[in-house]
C-alpha cells in the first residue's frame, strides 16, 4: 500500500490506501460492472486478486501467488480466451 495524504486550502489532511484492488473497486463501481477480473504476477497484485471476480497469474509466478488466484495462465491473451 501507498500512503498519500491530500492537502485542500485549509491545510487539512485526509490518508487514503491506494492500491490496485483500491482501483480495482473504483472503476467496477464507476462503470457499474457486473465483474472484474485481474491478472497479476507479484505480491504486490494481491489486493488485485482480492478485489476481482476472476484473478489470474502467470506459471512464472510464484507458488505461493498462485494459490491466491483462480487460474495460472501462460499469457494475457490465454486468460482473455478463458473468459470469453
Amino acid at each position: 500500500y501507498r500512503w498519500c495524504t491530500l492537502c485542500d486550502w485549509r491545510c487539512c489532511s485526509l490518508r487514503i490506501i491506494i492500491s490496485k484492488g483500491t482501483g480495482v473497486k473504483v472503476i467496477k463501481k464507476h462503470l457499474n460492472a457486473d465483474e472484474m477480473l485481474g491478472i497479476g504476477d507479484s505480491y504486490n497484485d494481491l489486493p488485485l486478486f482480492k478485489a476481482s471476480d476472476y484473478s489470474f497469474t502467470f506459471h512464472s509466478s510464484p507458488d505461493s501467488l498462485k494459490k491466491e488466484v483462480n487460474d495460472v495462465v501462460s499469457s494475457v491473451s490465454e486468460a482473455i480466451n478463458k473468459v470469453l
